[in-house]
């Protein structure tokens, strides 16, 4: 009778922990996605480094360790075919970066090469000259006039494409590793390896320097607005910095390890980031919060970029399988619509108005 009596209560117990973990998971499992939201394109036969797509939407390109660049034409569908490639790169690629209209491509990476895509016309319209080391990252202004590329001889290369004799090399203090210039065309900040942000203007002279990281800095994205700067680092830490004040504002932490891409939406309060562990966090930096962590993206993630209509992420990395190329996250995210405005509101202001004109009379 005992026995059955502490069977009885044992099971009673089980079933309460049981029901209690079941009906409460983990805030590890609310955030981790839903591989149905993960898409991959095979387009490359070794890994891939770089994704980019082009701020109106229309082109998506892709690179890698295959050495050739591929341009997609992208629609509201899942599909993509490439209608274009380029070719002109002897090792891998680790950068790329259309200009606003997508006319333009830039491209670099382990071959010293800065090239410059017209995508269009399907030709290479520049190749610029002077790195002697492999280009760490590299930009290509939204305009476009300036071009510029870091790398690990502590100089920043800056080319303007309107005279090309301008063309101008700056002595760092600092191992660049990562570079972004200011919407306004004013500021470069440069990322460096021990954990520091330069902050340059644009006859190469320092005129701040963020600190706060520990490690390299891989990534630096600065919003569309110029008010935010946005850094990834080798300490697993993602900084938001205020542009105005360089004061850090907040540190997003989710991955578990080195964040390698981080990138702002065009339009919103978002950004993305991916890691060497794997995953892709999408984040709200107004209200400091993670809205999705997506897990077992290949083996590390290397790059990332928002579609302009925030729906979906693009990623570049390395492959678990045979199968190389780049994935696509469904971000469950869209451009909030503006607010409407009521039909009969302009008339009601015009006859209040000539109620007041009126009056006065």
């Amino acid at each position: 009778m005992k026995n059955l009596l502490f069977n009885s209560l044992l099971a009673c117990i089980l079933s309460t922990s049981y029901n209690t973990f079941a009906q409460a998971p983990s805030s590890s499992e609310t955030e981790e996605s839903n591989s149905d939201s993960i898409l991959f394109y095979g387009f490359h036969s070794a890994n891939t480094e770089a994704i980019a797509i082009s701020s109106n939407g229309k082109y998506l390109a892709s690179a890698g360790r295959d050495n050739i660049i591929r341009v997609f034409e992208v629609d509201t569908s899942d599909n993509l075919s490439p209608i274009l490639e380029f070719k002109g790169h002897q090792a891998a690629i680790t950068n790329l970066k259309f200009n606003k209209d997508g006319s333009l491509l830039m491209s670099s990476g382990d071959d010293f090469k800065l090239n410059i895509w017209h995508v269009d016309s399907n030709f290479l319209k520049y190749s610029l000259p002077g790195n002697t080391l492999p280009i760490n990252c590299s930009g290509i202004d939204i305009v476009p006039r300036f071009v510029f590329s870091v790398a690990d001889d502590k100089k920043l290369r800056f080319f303007d494409l309107e005279n090309l004799k301008k063309n101008k090399i700056y002595d760092l203090t600092e191992t660049p590793t990562s570079i972004a210039i200011t919407p306004n065309r004013r500021n470069f900040y440069v990322g460096t390896n021990n954990g520091k942000i330069l902050v340059l203007d644009l006859a190469g002279k320092v005129q701040r320097t963020l600190e706060g990281h520990v490690g390299t800095v891989n990534s630096i994205d600065i919003s569309m607005d110029g008010k935010f700067i946005l850094t990834g680092a080798d300490d697993k830490s993602i900084k938001l910095w205020d542009a105005l004040t360089g004061k850090e504002l907040h540190n997003f932490m989710a991955h578990s390890w080195k964040v390698t891409s981080v990138k702002f939406s065009l339009r919103g309060n978002y950004f993305v980031s991916g890691s060497n562990d794997g995953s892709v966090c999408i984040w709200d930096y107004k209200s400091k919060s993670l809205l999705s962590h997506h897990v077992n993206v290949g083996i590390n993630v290397r790059n990332v970029d928002f579609y302009p209509d925030l729906t979906k992420v693009a990623i570049a990395g390395h492959s678990k399988d045979s199968d190389k190329g780049f994935w696509v996250i469904k971000t469950g995210l869209s451009v909030p619509k503006p607010a409407s405005t009521p039909k009969n509101a302009g008339k009601a202001a015009a006859v209040s108005n000539k109620s007041a004109s009126q009056s006065k009379k």
